[in-house]
């Protein structure tokens, strides 16, 4: 398939991580409103936002796929977004101290000229360990909580947090590259040698 990739994100990671399956796209951040409302499940928040934000910048393209993403944390059947404050951050992960949460990601590819839409909802299960306060502390001194939905990112200082996971470990990190292979590939956007 002769169409160009477009992700729908400015993360940092979601570029690394596509770049493991392909190296020739584009990045176009979409600028959407990303509010849930209360009472939507997680996977209809997901789902509904990786769909808003391939929309989003599917309309701006053509003779393209567009990949949109969204993660959330779910701790205690509750969404948990990014902390407002330091003390938010330290509630949020004082709470999942010694218990299992679990981690949520939507992704959606639309094909602007078909405007077929394709979408895969992965789930983790991540477990922290019982968190001490000087570890937690350290933590919160270093402000990598910052703008990370649950107040950590595994494949930072977050990692010390971690007991065990059960399920795509890429998923955590924002983008469950397996799904996303599978997903390419059906649409032959994946080289095949024989």
């Amino acid at each position: 398939m002769n169409k160009k990739i477009v992700l729908a994100s400015q993360s940092p990671r979601r570029k690394e991580l596509l770049g493991y399956i392909i190296s020739d796209f584009e990045v176009f951040p979409s600028n959407v409103d990303e509010t849930i409302e209360f009472g939507t499940s997680p996977e209809d928040a997901v789902k509904m936002l990786s769909l808003k934000k391939a929309s989003f910048v599917a309309e701006k393209f053509q003779n393209s796929l567009v990949i949109g993403s969204d993660t959330v944390v779910v701790f205690k059947d509750r969404i948990i977004g990014k902390a407002d404050s330091l003390e938010d951050a330290r509630k949020t992960i004082q709470d999942m101290s010694g218990k299992e949460h679990f981690v949520f990601t939507g992704i959606t590819i639309i094909d602007t000229d078909t405007k077929e839409t394709y979408t895969e909802i992965v789930k983790t299960i991540v477990k922290f360990r019982d968190i001490p306060n000087y570890m937690l502390d350290a933590y919160l001194n270093s402000g990598e909580y910052e703008n990370k939905a649950g107040s950590y990112a595994i494949q930072g200082r977050g990692s010390l947090f971690v007991d065990y996971i059960n399920g795509c470990f890429y998923n955590v990190m924002g983008f469950p590259v397996n799904t996303l292979y599978r997903m390419l590939d059906k649409l032959n956007v994946i080289p095949h040698s024989n």
